[in-house]
């Protein structure tokens, strides 16, 4: 498995299959979550207080630019 601190090349093509790293609050273990799973996450009121139901997610150069 790769290290979190290597330089890695961008990828232009963001896909719902993509994998992201992150750490699971309860234990801290390290996971890797898909595009579409955070998509569905945000999309289905998992995040609360910020945003109401968003129709849309703009990314540019594998970086979220909005959220409408």
């Amino acid at each position: 498995m790769g290290r979190i601190d290597e330089d890695y090349a961008t990828d232009g093509t963001v896909a719902g299959a993509d994998k992201v790293i992150g750490t699971d609050a309860a234990d801290g273990s390290t996971k890797n979550y898909t595009i579409d799973g955070i998509k569905g996450y945000a999309l289905t009121g998992g995040v609360s207080g910020t945003f109401a139901s968003p129709t849309s997610i703009t990314v540019v150069d594998g970086i979220i630019t909005a959220i409408s």
